[in-house]
Parts: C-alpha cells; structure tokens; sequence
C-alpha cells in the first residue's frame, strides 16, 4: 500500500512524490519517485519495506566526503543499484556557514553540478527510485521540485511538499528549532526565485533542457511521474 510519509519510526524526512495534483487534472503516481533524508539509521526491517515498495535505484546526492563518513546501508543491498552523484562539484556554497537557501538553490543550480546526470538516471530508472542528501532539504529539495514541476504540480503544491521538510525534521533538532538559521529551515518563500527562473525560461522541460537534459529523458520523466 502506497504512502505519502515513508517509515516515520526510523526516518524523519522519506516522502513519496506520488498524490500530488496536476494543472491538467492529472495526479502524480505513487511508488515511482521517493524524496529521503539519509537513511544511516533503517533497520533490517525498513531496508525490506522498501525493497518491497519497489526501491531498486538509489542516487546519493551528497559529497563524496559526506558518503564515507556516513555510508549508506543501500551500497550493500542486493537488488538495489545505488549511485553516488555529487549534486554540486565543491561544497563551498552548500556547505558555508551563512548559507541561504533564498538566494543560494539559484547559485547553486547554475553553477556545475550534476543535475542532468541525476535527471537522466531517474528518467531510466524502473520500478522506483529513491535520490537523498543529508537532510532531504535542500539537494533533494531542489531535485524534488522540479520533478513535480514538470509532472505540472502548481507551484503552490510544490512549495508545501518542500515546506514540511522542517516540520519533519523537528524531531531531530528538538529544542534548538527557534534559533535556527535559514540553512536548517524550509519555508515556502525559499523557493520563490527557483519558481520565477523555471517560469521565465518556459516551464520545467525548458529550464531542464537548457541545462543539458535530454528531450528523451523529459520524456520518460513525465511518463514515469504520471502514467
């Protein structure tokens, strides 16, 4: 049974990209993309509900630091294809103390990063594909958003599922919520100038394709998103 939240138990920030509605009418399907913090902590048990949920591609969005510090259990799953794709070539903007997310997703996704290698990974993917960073806010954020930008989720759709990261993740800062800088937070407006640049280059395809993702993978992402 499909599931917007994903082991709450043992996570704090796995989504299903599936339920969300389109302009068209049309609705985002469940069990084929899968948004996540870094999921060090899933027991035997969680690793099995999601190979049994279809999981069998995982894209690792962080540093190639961040990965042997914190390894991955999914580089040892049987059946599960896992990739190590830096979303960013240096960590200097992403990693910097006065990091803000209202002015740095811009600088980030036009700088080099690996963005079209992520997008055309899961334009083939087959059954579901789950991408994570560290915390599932920002890397996967960015990634998440223009995936259900290009489904047609109304941008305001779009910024609530990346809104509730921080509701999420409140459980892991516990009583340190109120003095934490924008870099830990997820508000709506973070988004608005990622919004207004896919809206000034034509849509979701054309920001996509201007940044080297193929015609066909776009394709294969809409179909895999909503049929």
């Amino acid at each position: 049974m499909y599931a917007r939240r994903l082991l709450p138990n043992e996570t704090y920030n796995v989504r299903d990209l599936g339920g969300y509605p389109t302009a068209d009418g049309n609705v985002t399907r469940f069990g084929r993309f899968i948004r996540a913090d870094m999921p060090e902590k899933l027991s035997e048990a969680g690793i099995r509900f999601l190979s049994g949920y279809g999981v069998n591609l995982v894209i690792d969005l962080r540093m190639e630091f961040e990965a042997e510090e914190r390894p991955s259990p999914f580089r040892r799953i049987p059946g599960v294809r896992y990739l190590l794709a830096p979303f960013a070539h240096d960590f200097d903007i992403l990693g910097a103390p006065e990091f803000d997310p209202y002015y740095d997703y811009i600088r980030v996704l036009e700088r080099p990063n690996r963005l079209t290698a992520v997008m055309e990974e899961l334009a083939r993917s087959q059954g579901c594909a789950l991408f994570h960073c560290s915390a599932g806010k920002d890397r996967t954020g960015m990634v998440a958003a223009l995936l259900l930008l290009l489904a047609g989720t109304p941008e305001p759709d779009v910024a609530a599922d990346y809104e509730i990261t921080f509701t999420y993740l409140k459980g892991k800062y516990h009583d340190d919520i109120d003095i934490l800088p924008n870099s830990y937070r997820s508000d709506a407006r973070f988004l608005d100038p990622l919004f207004a640049r896919v809206r000034e280059s034509g849509g979701a395809g054309e920001f996509l394709l201007r940044r080297g993702v193929s015609a066909g993978a776009l394709q294969a992402l809409k179909a895999r998103l909503l049929e």
